[in-house]
């Protein structure tokens, strides 16, 4: 009877021993799994942190790029405006240096605006204007003719009296 105890004690040994080997590889399948889905769950974190930088990157060079574009038009409207403002500081020189040099020669201010008509109606006005003011001209000539002839007839009639 005791050997046949000790058999059952043996198997009841080795029976405790393969349930806590079973236990033991349980637990470490639990472990491997919670850390095979810990490091899952951080590669996913970390694949979203990388898409937000990089969105947020993409979000910094676009903002970037604006602020260059709005610096370049403000930086060539300054331009312009200082090219014109230097425009017409010249223009204003030249007419003082013109007032000024037909001031000191006692003729009468002359300022030359020059405009390029297209239109050909502004044109035939001048024309007509001068057309006029050649007639005007003419008259006048041919009235101090006639005239200077009428008093010459009459001085040659006082003088035949």
């Amino acid at each position: 009877m005791y050997n046949s105890f000790l058999l059952l004690y043996d198997v009841d040994g080795i029976i405790i021993i393969i349930i806590i080997i079973i236990i033991i590889i349980i637990i470490v399948i639990i472990i491997i799994i919670i850390i095979i889905i810990i490091i899952i769950i951080i590669i996913i974190i970390i694949i979203i942190i990388i898409i937000i930088i990089i969105i947020i990157i993409i979000i910094i060079i676009i903002i970037i790029i604006i602020i260059i574009i709005i610096i370049i038009i403000i930086i060539i409207i300054i331009i312009i405006i200082i090219v014109i403002i230097i425009l017409i500081l010249i223009i204003i020189i030249i007419i003082i240096i013109i007032i000024n040099n037909n001031n000191n020669k006692n003729i009468n201010i002359i300022i030359i605006i020059i405009y390029i008509q297209t239109d050909r109606q502004t044109d035939r006005q001048t024309d007509r204007q001068t057309d006029r003011q050649t007639d005007r001209q003419t008259d006048r000539q041919t009235d101090r003719q006639t005239k200077d002839r009428q008093t010459d007839r009459q001085t040659d009639r006082q003088t035949d009296i």
